[in-house]
């Protein structure tokens, strides 16, 4: 089985950097373009079709690692999503979807997945369990789902940064020992950062961050069946923290929450001038100290879970505010 895993992995690595190399050698005759806009992070017009040769490098993975492994009910349904959000994604890059028919498809796979793939039943936090009603479970689940799509897909604005994400996520989801074909999904993102590094060659594109978003949080909800949830959310602490904190800032400032912006954490780093590469490599550190904290949690009793806990809560409001207090430095010194 681990001989099977291994060429799997090879394959889906493989095919990811080869399929990529061809795409930015034709690009010229491919029909999905990124064109900056206000709020990109680059400055000239980049190929954005990565999320084509991820899906596909990924399906011929998980066929050979299929071909030694048993299967399951659930998992049609988990493979059946992924197409949906894959389809979803590549959709909205050629044809630039409005957000509320996108939303209705995304709220509608995701529902068709928690009712008949893996889901949530039980909440627990440090000393407290809560089990969830079926409706409950599905709905939690399904927003779940969701939410962690468009977290994933507002994250992947910087070269490298969600494809490294991915990359260490996977591999924390499969250490903690329930969902080991997660490591497809870190060699295929190993695969597509060789042509995402900065300079990037090549974006995942919508398509692309909605299918490795909705693989990362189902794998999160299946490897979670016995086992506290909140460990596998602090394996993607990261994306969770800037993501989630910016809306409720810009929702407590009165500002257009839905609307898109540059107001990230990561996005107000580059303007301090950090570099592509550099905000990358600080965020794989960063998961990869949250990802050794999941795995703690996964172990440790009532003290150690709480201490984690506030520890990251911690963490995360003093970074945001050391970015804040740049921004506004940076203001004053190009303030005519």
């Amino acid at each position: 089985m681990l001989g099977a895993l291994i060429l799997a992995c090879l394959v889906a690595a493989a095919m990811t950097a080869a399929l990529c190399a061809g795409m930015v050698r034709w690009q010229t005759r491919l029909p999905i373009i990124d064109v900056p806009n206000a709020r990109s992070s680059h400055s000239v017009p980049k190929l954005r079709s990565g999320g084509i040769a991820l899906c596909l490098a990924l399906s011929c993975g998980y066929m050979v690692w299929r071909r030694f492994s048993g299967g399951s009910p659930q998992e049609t349904w988990t493979l059946l999503g992924a197409g949906g959000f894959f389809a979803l994604g590549l959709a909205d890059d050629i044809f630039n979807l409005p957000a509320t028919p996108r939303l209705a498809v995304q709220a509608l796979l995701s529902w068709a997945v928690a009712s008949w793939g893996p889901r949530l039943e039980v909440i627990a936090l440090p000393g407290m369990t809560w089990d969830l009603p079926q409706t409950w479970a599905i709905g939690l689940t399904a927003f779940w789902y969701m939410g962690f799509v468009n977290i994933f897909n507002f994250m992947d604005g910087t070269d490298g940064l969600a494809a490294g994400e991915a990359l260490a996520v996977a591999i924390f989801i499969a250490l903690a020992g329930r969902a080991p074909e997660a490591l497809l999904l870190s060699a295929a993102a190993l695969g597509f950062l060789a042509h995402n590094w900065e300079p990037a060659k090549i974006f995942m594109g919508d398509s692309g961050s909605y299918l490795l978003g909705y693989l990362l949080a189902v794998l999160s909800v299946a490897g979670a069946g016995e086992a506290p949830f909140v460990a596998y959310v602090l394996f993607s602490g990261t994306f969770i923290a800037d993501a989630t904190t910016t809306l409720f800032r810009r929702m407590f400032r009165g500002e257009a929450w839905y609307q898109a912006h540059r107001t990230h954490y990561y996005q107000m780093m580059t303007d301090l001038g950090f570099r592509h590469a550099q905000i990358c490599l600080m965020n794989l550190g960063l998961t990869t100290l949250l990802g050794l904290s999941g795995l703690l949690y996964l172990r440790g009793g009532l003290p150690m879970q709480w201490s984690l806990l506030v520890l990251w809560t911690t963490v995360f409001a003093f970074l945001f505010a050391a970015v804040h207090r740049g921004k506004r430095a940076l203001g004053r010194r190009t303030r005519p």
